[in-house]
Parts: C-alpha cells; sequence; structure tokens
C-alpha cells in the first residue's frame, strides 16, 4: 500500500478475531514500553510514516503514533469518537517481546521473544497474517535487522554455548540460514546484545556483544571476517570496546557502521570492509545503551545512563543539541531512541526524536526546538483497577502506582481536541524508578468523602500488596498518608463514607475517609474473596471461599448468607439504586434483589464466560451490567432481558481488570496494559 492509504486503526484485539467482525471500539490508549535497567529497549519506526513508533510491552508488540500527543477529537459527522494518536496491539508472542524491526518497505514487521521465537507478520494485513514462525534461539533474541532489499533477517540472542553461535542470518519468509557451510554460525563468547544488516550492496552484517568485540560478517553466504587494521587500530581483529557493546548501526547510505558501549566509546567503521575509522571523543557520562542514524547520515543521536540524549555530528563527533532528564530521578535514564520525521513537516531538514526512559515514558524531542520536550505518559505494567468519578478515571498498576486520565465529555464542543493521556500520582517511597504510591500491586481503589460534607473532595484510598492503606489527594496527585494494615488486603468496598477492606487474615476492617479505623471484626469463618457497600454505607457484602455472600450491617454483624455460587465468589457489585447486587463466581454471573432479602433474579442463566468473573459494572440506569473475565471477554446484560447478551470477544488479553459507564460507552482496563473505550449505543439497542 502507498503510505497514503496506510491507517493506524484502534485495535487492541488482532490475531484472534478475523476482519469484518462488528467492534465497536472507539479509542485503545496502549501502554508503554516494558523496560529493563542496564538494557536497550526495542523500539523501531516506519520507515514510511512518520511518527508510527513500534515497541514491545510484556508479550504484545505496540505501534503508536507519537506525531500527535495523545488527544481525542470530536465534533465529526454522527458525532462519532476518533482518536488522532491510535493504538494498535499485536498479540503473536506467548513470551515478552525483546526485539521489534520494521521491514523497510514497512509492510512487515519482525518481532523476537524471550523465548527465542521470530515471527514476522503483515503489518498493512488487517487480520495481521503470519509470513514466518521460527524457533531461532534457545534463548532471548535481544536484536533484529533487515537487510535493505527486505529479504533478509539478521538476529543475535542473548544464548551462549551451542554449535549455531548466538547469531543468525536467514530468508525472511523460509527462515533457511544463509551462513556459509564452513562458517556455520556465528556469534560472540558471552551473549550478543546488538545486530544490524547494511542497507545495500555489498551485504554485510556487525554484531556487538557482552565480550567486548564487534563481529563483521561478509556475504551471501555470510561469514564471519577479521575486522582490519584501520585509522583507529594498528593491528587487526582489535577489540574497540572495553566493556559491553550495547548498539551497532549501518548508516543509511551504508558508507560507515558505529557501535556504542557501556564504556561510553562511539566507535565508526567503514561499512564495506569493517576498519575501525575513528573513536569520537566521549559525549556521555554513563553506558551508552541504544543510538540510531539521522536519514542523511550526518548525525546520529544517542542516549544514555546518564539520563540524557544527544545528537552527535558524524565524523566529527561534535555534540549539536543534548536533553537532560535529570528531572525524573532514576527513572529517567534513557535506554532507547530513535529519529522519526515529523509526517507534518516533510520538508524541514531537522528531525523529532522519540526516547525511553527507564520507567518506560516517552520522551518527544525536536531538532527544531531543542528547548523543549514533551513526555507522553502511560502504564508500562499491568492495569489492576479503576475507578471513575465523573470524567475521571483512576487506573492503578502492578508496579504500584496510580494514574489519572480525563475522560472528555462527548458533547463537548467548546474544543475540537483534548488531550487523553495519564496524569500520575507521586508518594514518599525511596524508589524514585517509577512514579509508585505502594511498593507492591495495588489491590483496590476507591473514593471516600468526609462524613456528613457529601460535596467535599473524595480521598483516593488505596490498598496494596505492601499491606498498607494509602490515602492520596486528588487535587495534588500525592499519596499524603500510609496507614499499616499489618495483613494482606483480598477485597475492599466503599460507599460514600467509609471502606471496607477484607484481609487474607480472615478479617474486617472498616476505614473513614481520613484512614482512621472505624470498627473491625475479626475470626471470620471464610477467607473473603470480595467485597462491595451500599451507596448509604449502610450495608456491606463479602464474597468468600465457601460459595456464599456474606451480608453484614453498617456495625459489621452478619445479617444473613446468600448461596447460589458453584465456586468463590470473586467480584460484588451494588447497583446504583442500591436495590440489586451483582456476584460473579467461578464462571457465572447472578443477580439478586437487596429490597426483598436478596432473592435471585437472575442466578442459574448467565454461565457464559469461559474462566473465573473478575469485574461487573452497572450502569447508571441500574437496567444494564457489563462482566470482564480472566477469558479476556466483556459481556453487556439486562437483568429485564436475560435471556440476550452482546459479546466482545478478546477484549484484553490475560484478562479483564476492570470496567466503568459512561450515558453511552463503556470503559474497560485489563492486564494488557490497555484502556479501552467502547461505543455500546448500538449494542444496548439490542435489548429493546
Amino acid at each position: 500500500l502507498p503510505p497514503s492509504a496506510m491507517v493506524l486503526e484502534h485495535d487492541s484485539t488482532n490475531l484472534h478475531i478475523p476482519h469484518g467482525t462488528p467492534r465497536p471500539l472507539r479509542a485503545c490508549l496502549v501502554p508503554c514500553p516494558s523496560t529493563v535497567r542496564g538494557r536497550r529497549c526495542a523500539l523501531s519506526v516506519h520507515p514510511r510514516k512518520g511518527g508510527w513508533v513500534a515497541y514491545g510491552r510484556g508479550r504484545d508488540v505496540i505501534v503508536r503514533d507519537v506525531d500527535g500527543t495523545g488527544e481525542v477529537r470530536h465534533g465529526v459527522p454522527g458525532d462519532q469518537w476518533t482518536m488522532s494518536t491510535p493504538g494498535f496491539v499485536y498479540r503473536g508472542h506467548n513470551a515478552n517481546v525483546t526485539a521489534v524491526s520494521f521491514s523497510p518497505t514497512g509492510n512487515y514487521v519482525a518481532s523476537g521473544d524471550e523465548h527465542g521465537k521470530l515471527r514476522v507478520w503483515a503489518f498493512d494485513h488487517r487480520e495481521r497474517l503470519t509470513k514466518l514462525q521460527l524457533d531461532a534461539f534457545a534463548g532471548t533474541i535481544s536484536d533484529i535487522s533487515w537487510d535493505g532489499e527486505a529479504r533478509r533477517i539478521a538476529m543475535s540472542s542473548e544464548a551462549t554455548g551451542g554449535d549455531e553461535g548466538n547469531v543468525k542470518i536467514v530468508q525472511w519468509d523460509t527462515g533457511v540460514t544463509l551462513f556459509s557451510k564452513d562458517d556455520g554460525g556465528g556469534g560472540h563468547a558471552k551473549r550478543a546484545s546488538c545486530v544490524a544488516f547494511r542497507p545495500g550492496r555489498p551485504l554485510r552484517v556487525a554484531s556487538g556483544g557482552e565480550d567486548h568485540a564487534v563481529n563483521f560478517y561478509k556475504g551471501a553466504p555470510f561469514a564471519r571476517q577479521v575486522l582490519p587494521a584501520g585509522p583507529a587500530a594498528p593491528e587487526s581483529g582489535m577489540n574497540m570496546h572495553d566493556n559491553y557493546v550495547n548498539c551497532v548501526r549501518f548508516s543509511p547510505d551504508g558508507k560507515y557502521f558505529m557501535s556504542a558501549g557501556s564504556d561510553r566509546r562511539l566507535v565508526l567503521y567503514d561499512g564495506k570492509i569493517g576498519a575501525p575509522e575513528k573513536i569520537l571523543p566521549i559525549v556521555h557520562k554513563g553506558s551508552i545503551y541504544m543510538f540510531d542514524w539521522s536519514e542523511d547520515s550526518t548525525r546520529v543521536v544517542t542516549c544514555s545512563a546518564d539520563k540524557t540524549v544527544r545528537v552527535v555530528a558524524v565524523p566529527s563527533g561534535e555534540v549539536l543539541h543534548q536533553w537532560d532528564m535529570k528531572d525524573l530521578g532514576r527513572g529517567g535514564m534513557q535506554v532507547g531512541v530513535a529519529f522519526f520525521k515529523n509526517s507534518n513537516n516533510k520538508s524541514q531538514k531537522d528531525q523529532q526524536i522519540v526516547s525511553v526512559s527507564l520507567r518506560g515514558h516517552l520522551n518527544i524531542l525536536d531538532e527544531a526546538r531543542p528547548a523543549s520536550k514533551n513526555v507522553l505518559y502511560g502504564h508500562n505494567m499491568s492495569i489492576s483497577n479503576m475507578i471513575r468519578d465523573g470524567n475521571n478515571i483512576y487506573t492503578t498498576s502492578t508496579d504500584g502506582s496510580i494514574a489519572l486520565t480525563h475522560i472528555p465529555a462527548e458533547k463537548n464542543t467548546a474544543s475540537n481536541s483534548t488531550v487523553l493521556l495519564p496524569k500520575f500520582f507521586t508518594g514518599d517511597l525511596p524508589n524514585d524508578l517509577n512514579d509508585a504510591v505502594h511498593s507492591g500491586r495495588i489491590r483496590t481503589i476507591d473514593l471516600v468523602r468526609p462524613k456528613g460534607d457529601p460535596d467535599a473532595p473524595p480521598s483516593l484510598l488505596t490498598t496494596g500488596w505492601d499491606d498498607t492503606l494509602r490515602i492520596s489527594h486528588i487535587s495534588s496527585r500525592r499519596s499524603t498518608a500510609a496507614v499499616p494494615l499489618g495483613r494482606q488486603p483480598a477485597a475492599a468496598g466503599s460507599g460514600t463514607f467509609a471502606l471496607l477492606i477484607a484481609c487474607s487474615d480472615r478479617s474486617l476492617s472498616l476505614y473513614d475517609h481520613a484512614g482512621a479505623l472505624l470498627n473491625s471484626r475479626q475470626n471470620l469463618s471464610y477467607a473473603p474473596v470480595s467485597a462491595a457497600a451500599a451507596a448509604d454505607d449502610a450495608q456491606y457484602c463479602v464474597g468468600g471461599d465457601d460459595r456464599l455472600i456474606h451480608v453484614y450491617a453498617a456495625d459489621l454483624e452478619e445479617v444473613r448468607t446468600v448461596a447460589g455460587h458453584t465456586g468463590p465468589v470473586s467480584v460484588l457489585e451494588y447497583s446504583p439504586d442500591g436495590t440489586l447486587l451483582a456476584s460473579g463466581g467461578n464462571r457465572e454471573v447472578c443477580v439478586w434483589n437487596v429490597t426483598e432479602g436478596f432473592g435471585p433474579v437472575v442466578v442459574g442463566k448467565w454461565p457464559f464466560h469461559t474462566m473465573p468473573i473478575t469485574a461487573l459494572a452497572w450502569k447508571g440506569d441500574s437496567t444494564h451490567l457489563a462482566s470482564g473475565g480472566m477469558d479476556g471477554n466483556i459481556i453487556l446484560w439486562n437483568w429485564k432481558v436475560d435471556n440476550r447478551r452482546v459479546r466482545y470477544d478478546f477484549a484484553h488479553r490475560d484478562g479483564v481488570a476492570g470496567m466503568v459507564w459512561g450515558d453511552r460507552e463503556l470503559v474497560s482496563t485489563g492486564l494488557d496494559g490497555c484502556m479501552n473505550i467502547w461505543d455500546v449505543t448500538d449494542d444496548l439497542i439490542k435489548f429493546n
């Protein structure tokens, strides 16, 4: 397809769903890259579409447009939602993605994972068809590079030992090796960390590893060559680095290739014969993890553990621009970087830059405006919970962070665009690698208001696996107090003025908005799994591993039990009007009439999830209900029409973490780190 015909669509479910399946997905807020301290972050830019950037996040490959800043735009015909920076999620891997590379045409993507599996798949096809699947190595694939003809792929691996080495060059569609019979394979004595293909002929490949060596291969068929002597190396075969080699890349014109390492060196080589030409002046104070060439081959952009990004002229080594990320703390270490051409300014010589911080945020830098930077925030771990207050959505992550995302009003015509990017809360933890409020996974999140003042702003109360209850102020987005629980929280539910916490030691505790203990109950006869509170704080329900729903009065005295589930009651949710209670168990959703002694309304009729239920959400009309499960599916229900349902299959990989309703949209989050916005208007009509 020509570049003008290629469109990056909202998609968080590809690979599993055939093209043509109706899906009301209006926006997908994709997660940020997964990062590892001391390792380069896989990053690849589409060769024809400006700011389309691909990277790995967990087991998924994310492609997002970083030309914009994550805006949702309104006012289009039919009042439909569109998004200026849509995200695309590829789910073909079963292990964490560690390497990603667009083909020179941009029509295919090669991606590798920590199990050593290479997948080549069609980016320009609606069903993302797989062209090649290859078990390339017995260990992690660390880097992938295409040749200029899009016919060959070079790979490096962290695997050590074996007869085939840890560098491979294969045909892109068959996986046939292109090493000569005499050589058999290439590689390094220790882990190979990077590889690069020369973009033109004659064909050349360079690789770098933790043995401090840069290897050079001629082909095809390919065979390793000893680096010849050159201006920077009086003898052949000399190692130009005295520490790990983290990145090698050929210039777009093929004249040079360069290596960068943990010794802070940038070494320039002849692109055809591999002779070391020059060791550039030291420009960083820490390890250089990655660099990328400009499209005119006159400069490189580098990123380093010293929390800076620099543009360096080649071959002089002069620093042309630099950006400092020290304000991000230790999380400001830069582990990935790439040039991209702004699609809105194709004539300008200066290019834009995207870099990746250790905490996972994307930094958009512009050579034309070196004094400014734009940071694209987002979760880069699984989202564990969510809650909504008006147009604000609060999400929590397994790394202990809390984020606020503002969802604009649907009919807001005051402006044509509104930023749709998370803003993170900050805590008082000594670890500043990320904006963590808890030191472990956040288990629950609730909003509680001061008693007697329902119009006062609520406090955000979260519990985590660090066995603490933390109170955060919404206005300052800062955690201000911590209450030790002394036990691990299992579930929580809040009304308006109180929070009920059920803990794994079979206890219940009731807290106010400031974290003061109001009441408690010990030595339960069951292990609590889920909890919910009535809006007036007059009643609490706790789901147990005994397959019962335990109902408590305001003083935490048990008043009744409700039976009907065949397994642990995993989630509970009161309807907005307080008359109904929805419960989720092993695979079934049930509805109970609260006002009539918890009599069954829908029991035994909704067993359509294939794995345990993890999330329930009522619409404001107390009629429509959404359920999500570990199967990754979302199902819409109407308890008045209990024989109908609407399914959104494969909504989130690994399971749905939470859901909240708006007037006509459903917002869902999952363990895949995505936040999806669904327009359910047409689907709700099906219940009429």
